[in-house]
């Protein structure tokens, strides 16, 4: 058995192990919808091999998050596959052990994994964050909002000659992904989320005196005609237009019916939607922090842009339990001390609402001025 960093030539044959493990006829190859895992550009994937042949591979991809005036470096955890001959072997334990080991070689703390389920429980990954999901249908278009024309504001689908201004409304998002004008492109071309649903893009902009606005990015039925329900992939901009671009998808039947999945921290687009029917649920995946005293260190940014008084209050250090939890945390809130769990850890960051007994009223109300932390909506653009 062997263990190794995928290169370049490795991947074919690791995108032929995950076709025949998640694609279908008149699916698109795994190497053309997930660029970031299949094209070479990163050798952070692992491959276990049996006798020469790859039997389990993990697709790892680094990014970093743009959290505030914080950069998080952290990675993507996709694709993950077994040939169902030598699955309940234990080997993708084996190459989360290896994953984590790159991360801390590497220097990132946080880990987004696209799945949920035993293997990634037992590792100490937990869902996260709140969202809050709409559903939106065509005769909803016709509602009492405005039209788009009578608030000056005209829609049409994308050109290429709108990659700057998307580009530089992407960047305006206080909460995303870092992200290059070519790998926006990559990843438009890509259709990765989309492409599981056998579903294809389509990009509209909103624009005011000439100036785009909003656009958003649609996965939306095309040539296969299937039941799969048409959602936004991707937004940015002003509020107000990004409902009239939902509107008129509706409205000139780009869609029948759009989900649109907000994060909780996009108040103003939650502000604007909430007259539609929705549902609140946790972000997509799991989440899991290698060591939370560097993910503390790698946020301190943000916390001291929102409450640098409540910030200061705080300290955080790793801490190796004997319950089996490899990495606890003991988290210093003005004078006193407390020890989480893992899961403990990830609620208190991420979750707007979370029941921890060790943590008195009083530090309570030092941590809320700071938590939960934002985060981008991992089932988007950059889903892998």
């Amino acid at each position: 058995m062997d263990i190794r960093a995928m290169k370049r030539e490795d991947l074919k044959e690791a995108a032929v192990l995950a076709n025949r493990i998640f694609r279908e006829p008149g699916h698109s190859s795994m190497a053309d919808a997930f660029p970031p895992i299949f094209s070479g550009a990163y050798q952070s994937s692992l491959g276990l091999y049996v006798d020469g042949k790859l039997v389990a591979f993990m697709g790892l991809v680094p990014h970093l998050l743009r959290i505030g005036k914080a950069e998080v470096p952290m990675f993507a955890l996709g694709s993950v596959c077994t040939d169902p001959e030598h699955q309940g072997k234990g080997y993708a334990g084996l190459l989360l052990d290896h994953i984590f080991a790159h991360m801390e070689a590497s220097g990132a703390s946080l880990l987004y994994v696209s799945g949920a389920g035993k293997l990634y429980a037992r590792n100490g990954c937990k869902s996260f964050g709140s969202t809050r999901k709409y559903r939106l249908h065509a005769g909803m278009a016709s509602m009492d909002s405005a039209t788009a024309s009578a608030e000056g504001i005209h829609i049409r689908e994308a050109v290429e000659s709108d990659r700057f201004q998307l580009h530089n409304l992407y960047k305006e998002t206080t909460v995303r992904y870092e992200r290059s004008l070519l790998e926006t492109g990559v990843l438009m071309q890509a259709e990765a989320i989309a492409g599981i649903y056998m579903l294809e893009h389509r990009v509209l902009v909103a624009f005011l005196d000439e100036r785009i606005i909003a656009y958003a990015v649609l996965a939306v039925r095309g040539n296969h005609m299937n039941d799969a329900v048409p959602f936004m992939v991707e937004g940015a901009g002003d509020a107000g237009a990004l409902e009239q671009l939902l509107l008129h998808a509706l409205r000139t039947g780009i869609a029948e019916e759009l989900e649109v999945t907000i994060p909780w921290h996009e108040h103003e687009w939650r502000k604007t939607l909430d007259r539609y029917p929705y549902a609140d649920g946790a972000q997509s995946g799991t989440i899991r922090i290698v060591s939370p005293e560097r993910f503390w260190r790698s946020i301190t940014p943000y916390m001291e842009e929102i409450d640098d008084e409540a910030a200061s209050q705080i300290s955080v250090h790793n801490m190796a339990v004997p319950s089996g939890e490899d990495r606890a945390v003991r988290l210093k809130v003005g004078q006193a001390e407390l020890t989480l769990t893992q899961n403990e850890w990830i609620s208190l960051l991420f979750d707007d609402a979370w029941d921890i007994p060790s943590i008195t009223e009083e530090q309570g109300a030092i941590l809320k001025r700071l938590l939960p932390i934002p985060t981008p909506y991992p089932a988007g653009l950059n889903f892998v």
